[in-house]
């Protein structure tokens, strides 16, 4: 998906440096203005946990999507289904791997205030922007919306009084080719505008060895934004902004491997393993990193993404300052999958279609000694799988999965910081939720012929279901911050995040699950963080330190059993710490270095008859990055040398914990190298991504108990290319 809108914030009087784990080369030396409290301030002022990256950093690093953003912060994972194409974000263990639409995640993504409801949402178009955030814990006080482990706020550029604009192409392995342009500035007298957009492809780089398949991992796709502003007086400014983009791709670019149950000796399954091929539905295996597969149905095309949508936004000084917000968007996807390979066992045709509209107004007014925020929040959202198509050719039959679900969550908080000295400061908050939900699921059986056609309608495959739940959410703040002199700040505090309970939808009208079994709790998680953030020596040393505690109530967890999928709550515990260091030892020299370490429990998880403690999906317990920049004179411009590493700890993608959905920890290493003119007018730059060819898994399924095979999906190879840019 390549989509942004966009409100971005100037630094005006605001000061300092932000936490970067990618060098940062911009002439601002890395100044960076957050939107974290809903308000700018200077990211090293702000007592949470944040990675920020300007545009500037982004570019060096290569960044084009949100999925990358892993490569440039601890703790923060990617948990995914259908090879990666459909993903979401994990921080610090706190995930959950639903793929269906109604299913939203507990790491909420923003494009600046604008809560998308998509699962999806982690792949999210980079262009054209201001800056990117990731906040990390429980921000359910201020965002409130599935904001339990942290949220991801991509803020984009906004219309400035200043005419300017750039166009950039690019073109790299596999027949990538990429332009983007913008332009803005001011067309009348407190009137401005700002036009963005982005057009892509790329070829296949997976080998389908099948003669009635087709090659995999290619796509295309554009992204249109529009921002016009109004400064209607000194006091009152209207910013509107539209977008639409739209991307194709191939079938989901799954591998698959054989593998087989490991039963005690009642014969109850106790962990599924690796095996010699072929599988047991008679494929021939391709996991091992070959980009090479024997995949009979999946085609080259198929796939597709797009979004459209609009925000209105209003701020009028009154006193406080008042901001109204509406916004709405409107998602639809389809994946497809060749679950196992070669034989004709089963295929997946998932699309799904996602509408919210969102209104929040709110306050925020400062006073001799103490800053206030009021408002209130209303979220509507429109759900809908239609179908989710599951054919089984070997079987001759398909069954069609449909499902609905339609929320409304109405909000209202408040929180409030307050100096109780001139270096001691106060911050406490609360939000109150009301959520309604009502789920409706049916599924119809169908026969078919081997090319997974439907011929007639059989009946249903199970009966259909209709659920409702309204929850309470209750979501709190309270925190002690600390600054004994200028660049230096210590906090400790405590934060409730929440998420509202849902329903599971069946896969392939699956009866595994009884319908008591499809509705489940809301989560809370009760988080405890202390920490630093220092600039030292005149901004030549900063370094940023935290350590957490997480207790969970009614951990919502994703298992998946055979073609049968199911959430269930359980209590859960997590703690950690993380450390950021960024260096500037000499002029044009700037060095960086983290990690994290996260250790999660899941207790009482259902494995093998028992219940056992289980680590979350998608969670490594050590994440490390590393990264240099050097900028020197040369060629009548400026040469920039970037080096960008990262280390991914071993984890799992299934909360069963098996030996098959072990994923081996991997390094990856990204370099840039660049010049520009003196007046920064042409920019020239060749990279390369994952050079040292680093094959890794990504995301995968157990399938043992249906096809005596294990689907993974790998991260992309190697990939070089070059660019242009022109700026004016």
């Amino acid at each position: 998906m390549c989509s942004v809108n966009a409100n971005a914030q100037s630094a005006g009087d605001v000061s300092g440096r932000a936490q970067s784990s990618v060098a940062d080369t911009s002439a601002d030396e890395g100044v960076i203005v957050v939107n974290a409290q809903k308000r700018a301030q200077n990211v090293q002022d702000v007592g949470i946990t944040i990675n920020a990256f300007s545009a500037a950093t982004l570019e060096n690093a290569g960044i084009k999507d949100a999925t990358q953003l892993t490569q440039l912060t601890p703790a923060l994972n990617l948990s995914g289904s259908y090879g990666g194409q459909v993903l979401s974000f994990a921080i610090r263990g706190v995930t959950q791997q639903d793929f269906s639409a109604q299913a939203e995640g507990p790491v909420a993504v923003y494009l600046d205030d604008g809560y998308m409801a998509l699962n999806n949402s982690a792949g999210v178009g980079l262009f054209d922007l201001d800056h990117v955030e990731v906040l990390k814990g429980p921000q359910g006080t201020l965002f409130g919306r599935n904001a339990t482990g942290g949220l991801v706020n991509i803020v984009t550029r906004k219309p400035s009084d200043v005419a300017d604009g750039y166009a950039t192409i690019s073109y790299g392995s596999y027949n990538e080719a990429r332009a983007e342009a913008a332009v803005g500035g001011p067309i009348a007298d407190g009137i401005a505008f700002r036009l963005a957009g982005a057009v892509s492809t790329n070829g296949a780089y997976i080998k389908n060895l099948s003669p009635t398949g087709g090659d995999l991992g290619g796509g295309h796709g554009y992204a249109l934004r529009g921002h016009l502003n109004f400064k209607m007086s000194p006091d009152a400014t209207l910013l509107l902004s539209g977008y639409a983009s739209k991307s194709y791709s191939s079938w989901a670019p799954y591998y698959v491997f054989a593998s087989t149950s490991v039963a005690d000796a009642n014969g109850i399954e106790q962990n599924t393993v690796e095996v010699p091929g072929p599988t047991g539905a008679g494929s021939p295996v391709t996991a091992g990193g070959s980009r090479q597969v024997i995949s009979n149905y999946a085609q080259d095309s198929g796939g597709s993404n797009s979004l459209k949508g609009g925000t209105a936004k209003l701020t009028l000084n009154i006193g406080p300052e008042l901001t109204l917000l509406t916004d709405y968007k409107d998602a639809e996807t389809r994946f497809l999958i060749d679950a196992e390979g070669a034989s004709s066992f089963f295929n997946g045709d998932t699309r799904s279609r996602v509408r919210n509209f969102s209104q929040e107004a709110r306050l925020f007014g400062r006073n001799d000694g103490w800053r206030w925020y009021a408002g209130a929040y209303y979220l509507h959202i429109n759900a809908q799988v239609d179908p989710n198509r599951s054919p089984f050719p070997a079987f001759g039959s398909i069954v069609d999965d449909y499902n609905k679900l339609i929320t409304d969550s109405y909000s209202a908080f408040g929180q409030i910081e307050i100096d109780l000295a001139p270096q001691v400061t106060l911050v406490a908050g609360a939000r109150v939720t009301r959520e309604i939900k009502d789920f409706d699921y049916r599924a119809e059986v169908f026969s078919s012929d081997l090319t997974a056609v439907p011929i007639a309608d059989l009946g249903p495959a199970r009966t259909p279901y209709s659920g409702h739940r309204a929850d309470w959410l209750y979501n709190g703040k309270a925190q002690l911050e600390y600054r004994p002199a200028q660049g230096l700040l210590f906090y400790a505090g405590w934060s409730r995040g929440s998420k509202a309970g849902n329903f599971t939808s069946p896969y392939a009208g699956s009866t595994t699950f009884p319908d008591s079994a499809l509705s489940y709790k809301p989560e809370t998680l009760n988080a405890y963080e202390v920490g630093t953030k220092a600039d030292l020596l005149g901004r030549v040393i900063q370094l940023d330190a935290s350590g957490f505690y997480y207790d969970y109530k009614n951990y919502q967890s994703f298992q998946f059993v055979g073609l049968s999928s199911l959430v269930v709550n359980r209590p859960a515990q997590t703690y950690g710490g993380e450390l950021m260091l960024n260096v500037r030892p000499a002029e044009g020299l700037t060095m960086s270095g983290g990690a994290s370490f996260t250790h999660n429990n899941i207790k009482d998880v259902p494995v093998g008859g028992v219940v056992k403690d289980r680590i979350a999906p998608f969670t490594s317990k050590w994440q490390a990055l590393a990264s240099v920049a050097y900028t020197w004179n040369a060629l009548g411009g400026k040469v920039t040398a970037n080096a960008n590493g990262h280390y991914t700890g071993p984890f799992y993608f299934s909360v069963s914990n098996f030996s098959t959905t072990h994923v081996a920890g991997y390094t990856t290493l990204d370099l840039r190298l660049s010049w520009a003119d003196v007046g920064d007018m042409w920019k020239l730059s060749v990279f390369g991504t994952n050079v040292t060819q680093e094959k890794y898994r990504t995301v995968g399924f157990d399938l043992t108990g249906l096809c005596g095979c294990t689907q993974v999906g790998y991260g992309r190879p190697r990939w070089l290319g070059a660019s242009v840019t022109r700026n004016f």
